[in-house]
């Protein structure tokens, strides 16, 4: 017998119309019909069907006073150079490693999405996908728990050569990892990822699972691979596809390195 499985994304209005509609419509045409979608977004949207559930960020005040607190703070928006900026990043004047205020919701967003889950469920399986990622081919129950691994608490896409992980696509096994999850959300609710080597949610991704998950409960799907797009080089790409950078998202198209 399956585990319950529930996706979850989120993107701002801008996001929503930038990409999050066609996302949203390639999960629906795609996703097992018994694979709910949450969305986690600022307006309410248009739901092609039923199983596409909503829930405004304003119901989250944690999340909403993060920004709040750090709007006119330059060093949390990847604006402020310092002495782990790379050179091209000084030149370029942003650094998006730095730009917590960005990424904080990818981090914080997937715990309040688990609690839902386990609100109706003893137990569960949470995908969590970008809101940038599109659907091309059919996604069945079978196909998602033979991805995500019985034995294994956490599925990313890791890599190597100090490179933080590709965070796209999560899968987090509940209530396994909800101290994973809470630790997570809560160190940007606490303001700790300052303490950190960055503070974009793939590196503190990364930092946290040092911390709450075993190596022995991680299932890496990219073990061994230095490349920067390794969405490619994944089992996922026969399934789904990550937009990557402005142009690529305004075309609808993935980027291939």
């Amino acid at each position: 017998m399956f585990r319950k499985i529930m996706c979850v994304t989120t993107f701002s209005d801008a996001g929503y119309k930038e990409y999050g509609k066609k996302m949203i419509e390639t999960f629906n045409q795609y996703w097992h019909p018994s694979i709910p979608l949450m969305v986690f977004c600022d307006s309410e949207i248009m739901r092609p069907s039923e199983r596409i559930q909503t829930f405004s960020l304003s119901n989250y005040p944690k999340i909403q006073a993060f920004t709040d607190r750090h709007k006119n703070n330059p060093a949390a928006h990847g604006k402020e150079p310092n002495h782990f900026w790379q050179e091209k990043e000084k030149l370029g004047g942003y650094s998006f490693r730095f730009d917590a205020v960005r990424f904080h919701y990818s981090a914080m967003v997937p715990y309040y999405a688990a609690c839902h889950l386990l609100k109706t469920h003893n137990e569960g399986t949470l995908i969590f996908l970008d809101g940038d990622v599109l659907t091309k081919a059919r996604v069945s129950c079978e196909w998602v728990n033979k991805i995500t691994s019985k034995r294994k608490h956490i599925t990313y896409l890791g890599r190597t050569g100090g490179k933080s992980s590709e965070t796209g696509f999560v899968g987090y096994k509940l209530p396994e990892s909800m101290k994973f999850l809470e630790t997570y959300h809560d160190a940007y609710d606490n303001d700790s990822i300052f303490q950190m080597g960055e503070t974009a949610n793939a590196y503190v991704f990364d930092r946290v699972m040092l911390l709450r998950t075993s190596k022995s409960k991680r299932n890496n799907l990219t073990p061994d691979n230095k490349k920067s797009h390794i969405w490619n080089v994944s089992p996922l790409v026969e399934k789904m596809d990550h937009l990557k950078g402005q142009v690529n998202k305004a075309a609808g198209k993935p980027i291939i390195r």
